[in-house]
Parts: structure tokens; sequence; C-alpha cells
């Protein structure tokens, strides 16, 4: 049997071209006909980590086509922060769309544990974190994995992550149970509005607060850090401008907002904040701190006179 393979060449603008390919053969076989699209594109970037990204964000593409529409794709530009969602398959998971922060990411994502762990030396290397749950802003739970690209100097750049939803999966006697007839019409229910960088910012902020459990005019030093803790693990100090944003609603300097951020760098620093919060208020009302010296030589070796007198008495 011969076969005839008819190509089609769509050029699209720039450097991308698509073709149609329909492969053909005996009469017989007309009607099993299958038809495929392949597209190109030329990876031409002089920078190392853009053309990575370039080749990445075609990889998603070709992805998408065959991953099911509960699974997101994303591609992170980890360079640019505040605008990191570079490709995108699937977004309706989460509700995000390319130029998105990447402070958008779902809740309780450990892809921020990646992105925030402190390598020991410099090194290109890639660091995946698999088959963790996270969940989205409305409460869908998600079957998560990310995958963080390191460059020479061992500095983040890119991240691709996936995100499934398992709504269906865990609402499976539901949907048997939507196979029998229904008593009402379910109403329809508007899309959620898409949040801007500004409420991600004072969402992240209000529910780092809110795990403390009281005003922040009650709150001391040591539940301060707690909340910088909390808003570092959610990758808030990426976003420029977010230190300004914390210090206001702690109501504390920029600088001291940093100084939190110091203390719990250094792991013994930020086990040891609390009590250094408390030795600070002894400090503030006893001047040094201590007590003079002979007022414990007295304490431990009172003289003998001393301790006649207390006999006398």
């Amino acid at each position: 049997m011969k076969i005839v393979v008819e190509w089609q060449i769509l050029r699209a603008a720039g450097s991308e071209s698509t073709r149609d390919v329909t492969t053909s053969g005996d009469p017989a076989l007309k009607s099993q006909t299958t038809e495929f699209v392949i597209t190109e594109k030329n990876v031409d970037a002089q920078d190392e980590e853009q053309r990575i990204i370039d080749v990445l964000a075609s990889v998603l593409e070709g992805l998408g086509s065959v991953v099911g529409s509960n699974t997101e794709l994303i591609l992170h530009d980890l360079r640019h922060p505040d605008h990191s969602t570079v490709a995108l398959v699937n977004g309706h998971v989460t509700g995000r769309r390319i130029g998105d922060p990447i402070i958008a990411a779902p809740v309780e994502d450990k892809g921020f544990d990646l992105l925030l762990r402190k390598r020991p030396a410099p090194q290109p290397m890639t660091s995946t974190i698999a088959q963790y749950q996270s969940r989205t802003r409305d409460g869908r739970e998600l079957a998560s994995t990310t995958v963080l690209l390191r460059n020479r100097k061992g500095q983040p750049f890119a991240s691709v992550c996936a995100n499934a939803d398992l709504t269906e999966f865990q609402m499976l006697a539901a949907v048997l149970g939507r196979l029998t007839p229904r008593q009402e019409t379910p109403k329809a229910t508007e899309p959620p509005e898409h949040p801007t960088v500004d409420d991600l910012i004072e969402d992240i902020i209000a529910g780092a607060m809110a795990t403390v459990g009281k005003p922040v005019t009650l709150m001391d030093k040591a539940q301060k850090v707690r909340v910088v803790a909390e808003l570092q693990r959610r990758g808030l100090f990426m976003i420029k401008g977010a230190a300004d944003r914390v210090a206001a609603a702690l109501r504390v300097t920029r600088f001291t907002v940093y100084n939190y951020l110091d203390a719990l760098s250094d792991p013994a620093e930020g086990r040891d904040v609390a009590k250094r919060s408390g030795a600070g208020k002894a400090e503030g009302s006893g001047g040094a701190g201590k007590p003079p010296p002979k007022t414990r030589k007295v304490a431990a070796k009172p003289s003998p006179s001393a301790r006649g007198r207390s006999h006398s008495r």
C-alpha cells in the first residue's frame, strides 16, 4: 500500500509556523484519515535562561493538547515575580492568567519551600517536590508537583508546576447521583472576580495575621515575627513594595520587618526571638537588665555581722 503525506504550511506572524498534516493512501482508507498539527517556533534568545524558558513554554503548549481539563500546567519566570506567569494551560483550575504574580499560587503551595530554601553553595540544578496537596482560594483540593530550575549561580530562575483538581474524584458519588432525575434546576453562578495583585497581598497579610488570633495592637514582638514568618512562607516578600505593606499592617517600620526577616534567616536566632523579646522587656525596666554584682554577692555570701543581725531580729 502506498502512503502519501500531504503538507499544508500556514505561516503565522513572527517565527512560528503551523502545519496541518493529513495522511492518506488506499481509497478504502480515506474514511480513516488521520489529522494532526505541527507547531514550530524558533528559539534564538541569546540569554541562556530566557532560551530555557522559551523551550519550556513550547513543552507546556504541546502537553496542553493531551492533559485533561482538570489539570493546570504553569510556567513561572522567577526573575519577574510581579508578573511571573509566562505560559499556562487550563488556567481555570486556579483562576490564573498570563502575567499573574507568583503569589497567586494555590494556598499551602509547598513549591515555595523549594524557592525560599537557601543552598549552601551555588550550583546549577533542578529540584522537584511531587505528590503534595494544595488548595485553591475557594477551597478545592489539588494534587500538585513543582519543578524548580536554578542557573549556574544556583539562583532559581524558572519553575514548572502541575495542579490537578481532585473535585470530581472526591465527588464521584455526587456525579453518579446526578444521573438520576433532578428535583430542582441548579442556579447558574457568576464566575468569581479575578483578584488583583493588591487584593492578593491584602488577603495573604490578613490570613497571616489571623493565625495569631488577636489584633495587632495587642501583639508582642514574637507574634509579629510569627506573622512575618508566615508571609515569607507564602512568598510575599518576593513582590516589590510588600515590606512596606507588611510594616503598615503590623504598625512597625520597614526596617523592623527586615530585622524580623534577618532573625528568621538564622534558625537559632529565630527559635530564641521570643526569649530575647522577653529579655528586652526586662532590660527596659531595669536599665542594664542585670542585678548589681554587690547584690548578688551579699545574697550569696552574707557577712558574719549580717548573719548576727538577722538572728537578733
